[in-house]
């Protein structure tokens, strides 16, 4: 669900303006929402004393409820709506002769993210996602590096704003898959990978650093140029590379979670596994396999000098 909820008048907005009274407004009823979600909004005084708006839930919480020092321009905010009941709605209320512009008001429950035809995407959301298992897409952060090996963890929860993260699915491949957004998450304590929320400068090299986006299933070398908004890249010191300039890393999927950023909690990351007797298979989302068909996979070795590292196989 997502969308503008009023047309603008002829001021350019929704006016809150009344003589003798409070002005409000009241969206339609939101029957379609049903989960938590996020409403942005672009707001403006018409003068510099008109400064307040409240936002008021009907059957749900919208948080904050208030917001405080609106200037005259044009401002974005950015508002929560969480314990979502039957038939929904928000209520936009201004004090007395309080002229208030609302302008662009959009209510998200998910956001649209078109996989490459590799069957990858990189994405860095403004806003928390959950990302709990699905058969649409696994996420994955980047926890490690080794040669040309890039070996990717799973997230399994909720993730803050800001993460940037790798998407995977080569069943839908080319195809627009929904993140679900939250109105909060948790902050991975490693992840390598960089994220972008405007167009951003990037050079090959930058410092000591190389920088490395994904492309067709392999990080290469970024070009000078400009990366696109909410994506994300892989800076990496230039020392560890191999020598080869023209270096494409691989990459492996392992049975391991993202951990998030907090002292003994897993909070909505699955918990590391015991190490398993004899070898693992899995396929491509991280699922266990255990009567495998014909097909790519992901082995994990158990035992010997191997253990714990995971390889790919083909089986025909």
């Amino acid at each position: 669900m997502s969308g503008d909820i009023y047309h603008v008048d002829k001021y350019g907005g929704v006016r809150l303006a009344k003589e003798n009274g409070p002005g409000s407004i009241t969206t339609p009823v939101l029957p379609a929402m049903t989960t938590d979600a996020i409403m942005t909004i672009n707001v403006k005084g018409w003068d510099a004393d008109e400064k307040t708006l409240s936002v008021i839930g009907e059957n749900c919480t919208v948080t904050p409820s208030v917001l405080d020092d609106i200037p005259s321009t044009y401002t974005n905010y950015t508002v929560k709506i969480t314990d979502v009941g039957k038939n929904p709605g928000i209520t936009f209320s201004a004090a007395s002769s309080c002229r208030i512009v609302i302008d662009d008001v959009k209510i998200m429950t998910h956001v649209g993210l078109k996989l490459a035809a590799s069957g990858y995407a990189t994405y860095c959301s403004p806003y928390a996602l959950d990302l709990t298992p699905t058969d649409d897409y696994a996420a994955y952060a980047v926890s490690s590096v080794s040669g040309t090996t890039v070996r990717f963890a799973k997230i399994q929860g909720r993730v803050a704003p800001q993460t940037p993260i790798v998407l995977y699915n080569p069943e839908k491949a080319g195809q627009t898959i929904l993140l679900p957004i939250a109105t909060d998450g948790e902050t991975l304590a490693s992840n390598l990978l960089r994220g972008t929320l405007v167009p951003t400068p990037i050079t090959t090299v930058d410092g000591d650093y190389s920088n490395f986006g994904l492309s067709g299933g392999k990080f290469v070398r970024i070009k000078d140029g400009t990366i696109k908004a909410n994506k994300a890249y892989l800076p990496l010191l230039t020392s560890s590379l191999p020598s080869t300039s023209n270096a494409r890393l691989s990459v492996t999927f392992v049975d391991e979670p993202a951990e998030v950023n907090k002292t003994n909690e897993t909070t909505g990351i699955r918990a590391a596994v015991a190490s398993p007797s004899c070898d693992e298979l899995y396929d491509l989302h991280g699922r266990r396999v255990v009567r495998p068909g014909k097909g790519l996979y992901i082995m994990r070795h158990a035992s010997g000098n191997q253990q714990g590292k995971t390889v790919k196989v083909m089986i025909k």
